[in-house]
């Protein structure tokens, strides 16, 4: 297939290559231009040639290999084998090469003069007639309803005149003039010799510069498909360019509603290690372990001592829970507190009036985040570890529990330097205990920096009455709903209202801020610097704990006893001389716990 084109119209001929190297046509066409094509740049009339000929002769060419041969060398570099389609090249020439490349071809460029279709785009004629225009009118509407670019360029070049900033920028670039000093032409002023002028266009490199009254709407068609910012960030950088745009970018993926029901959890807040009390058995974690053969484990964990009682029970109910905490109340007396999670066996009444007929004060963690109650979680998975080697060993899993719990309690724990039974026992079985190691308090202190150095980073500040983006786990709803804070419980729990519910309780973890505009441009800008915040101040301190709804992200402080009215009393005069038990016992100093 041979292709010319003239500044009036396109020729084509469609020829066949015989075995012994001779040539015969077997079809002619040619085409005047209408006077929009008239306008073309010479390489866009040749490339239109190739696009005509194929399309006229496409029943002859469709399903085979052939030559494509034209006089316009340019057009290798276009459309040939080994090249691609320039990303700044012109909408027109994008479409014709996804067009084309539908054919299986090989191009050839050769001199003018040996190209025959040269005679049909340059001879004069009247019968030709031009496209359509019916068919033309189908195919641009085609092309503007699913391009991506709905705003070309001779728009942007009219609002880049109409638009106050770009108009000075735009005279600055075209004059060689200083930039103005004000701060909205800093980003300007910074790349003021990479700006360029190309047919009245503003551009920086290969990308154009879009007015502010385009802006929103080139945001909306770049996250039509709800790509996240990163991906958005990468096709805006290929076409087009303002100051901010990144940052646009960013709060249009975060405002989207639909991109924020189906997100995947937030990255996890800022680590609060639970502070380990100065007395052993004064705060207890417990939680339920199975099935396992039937039977479920009721582990509880003293996390001062690391001591851990396992008890084998028929169901995971309140009944069973509390039958089993009075047998270890019997042996090492009554707790100031008990840590458990929102399971329903925890949260009832039966398993409430227990607690509040001891004084026990309930520390209860949101639903579904386990992590709240961590010193549970790690006692649960050591029960189960040694459950796990007992059944591959075939042995009886409550003689291999015991006897694991024996040799655990009697061996020197990491974090502590001591072994459970000789921290609350005050005796350690079979062996003496050295009085040289490492104090409790300053071990425990080290442990809980190190896992606030490893822990999350995540810190946000929630105030009343805000809205944001809660966790679901309700079958049938989306992941994330919508909700208000209805009050703060702690330094990392809320009170959330959701629309049709009940007021639920949630962690940091489990909460999306929703971030919203004031000022009346498209996307507010973030000001990096904190302390222009009116209310930086307030945000950086620290909330004070609530002392009348305990919560498990804000522990108690077990450094001073309760109220009278929190705990039974204990009948013993503040000035009695304590009996001494051992004639040759060393009192330690005691060095209140901080953390």
């Amino acid at each position: 297939l041979v292709v010319d084109a003239s500044s009036k119209a396109v020729g084509a001929v469609l020829n066949h290559k015989f075995q012994n190297g001779d040539i015969k046509p077997i079809a002619f066409a040619s085409q005047v231009l209408n006077d929009a094509q008239k306008k073309y740049p010479c390489i866009e009339k040749e490339a239109y040639a190739l696009i005509f000929g194929v399309t006229k002769f496409k029943d002859f060419l469709f399903g085979r290999q052939f030559e494509l041969v034209t006089d316009h060398r340019p057009l290798m570099f276009i459309f040939g084998p080994n090249k691609g389609v320039p990303i700044y090249a012109a909408n027109r020439i994008q479409r014709w090469a996804f067009l084309i490349s539908n054919f299986d071809f090989k191009l050839k460029c050769v001199k003018s003069n040996e190209n025959c279709a040269d005679f049909l785009s340059r001879l004069p004629t009247k019968k030709s007639k031009s496209i359509d225009a019916l068919e033309m009118v189908d195919y641009i509407n085609y092309v503007h309803e699913n391009s991506p670019f709905r705003i070309n360029w001779r728009v942007i070049r009219n609002e880049t005149r109409l638009e106050p900033e770009l108009s000075k920028v735009f005279r600055c670039v075209q004059t060689g003039d200083e930039f103005p000093p004000e701060k909205q032409f800093q980003p300007y002023r910074q790349r003021a010799h990479q700006l360029t002028i190309e047919r009245d266009c503003l551009m920086w490199g290969y990308r154009i510069i879009v007015p502010l009254k385009f802006r929103k709407t080139v945001l909306e068609e770049l996250h039509k498909n709800h790509f996240g910012s990163s991906k958005m960030k990468s096709m805006a950088r290929s076409f087009f360019w303002w100051p901010s745009l990144d940052h646009d970018i960013e709060m249009t993926a975060q405002k989207c509603s639909i991109c924020a029901k189906f997100r995947s959890t937030p990255p996890r807040s800022t680590l609060h290690t639970w502070p380990t009390p100065p007395k052993v058995w004064t705060r207890l974690h417990a939680d339920f372990l199975g099935p396992i053969n039937k039977q479920y484990c009721f582990v509880v964990m003293d996390p001062t001592s690391r001591w851990i009682e396992n008890f084998f029970v028929s169901s995971a109910t309140a009944h069973s829970a509390i039958e089993k905490l009075e047998e270890s109340f019997a042996r090492f007396g009554l707790p100031r507190a008990i840590t458990t999670d929102g399971a329903k066996c925890f949260v009832g009444e039966e398993f409430s009036a227990f607690l509040n007929r001891f004084g026990i004060m309930h520390l209860k963690g949101p639903p579904f985040h386990p992590t709240s109650n961590g010193q549970a979680e790690s006692a649960v998975k050591i029960i189960k570890t040694c459950i796990k080697k007992a059944l591959a060993n075939k042995q009886p899993v409550s003689r291999s529990v015991n006897q694991f719990l024996f040799q655990y309690r009697n061996t020197e724990h990491q974090a502590t330097k001591e072994t459970p039974a000789n921290m609350l026992l005050k005796w350690k079985p079979l062996t003496v205990f050295d009085q040289m190691r490492p104090s409790t308090e300053e071990l425990n202190l080290g442990r809980q920096v190190n896992l606030m150095k490893h822990g999350g980073k995540r810190n946000i500040d929630i105030d009343k009455e805000s809205e944001v983006w809660v966790r679901s786990y309700r079958q049938g709803e989306p992941a994330w709903i919508k909700g208000t804070v209805l009050d703060r419980l702690g330094n990392q729990t809320f009170q959330i209202q959701t629309k049709g519910n009940q007021p639920w309780t949630r962690h940091n973890d489990q909460i999306w801020p929703i971030r919203k505009s004031t000022d009346g441009s498209v996307l507010k800008k973030v000001n990096p610097d904190p302390s222009d915040s009116p209310d930086v101040g307030d945000r950086h301190q620290p909330t004070p704990i609530l002392d009348d709804l305990p919560n498990i992200d804000d522990p108690p402080n077990f450094d001073e006893p309760p109220n009278c009215d929190e705990t039974p009393s204990i009948n013993e005069s503040p000035n009695a001389t304590p009996m001494n038990r051992r004639s040759q016992r060393t009192r330690k100093k005691k060095v209140p716990f901080s953390p």
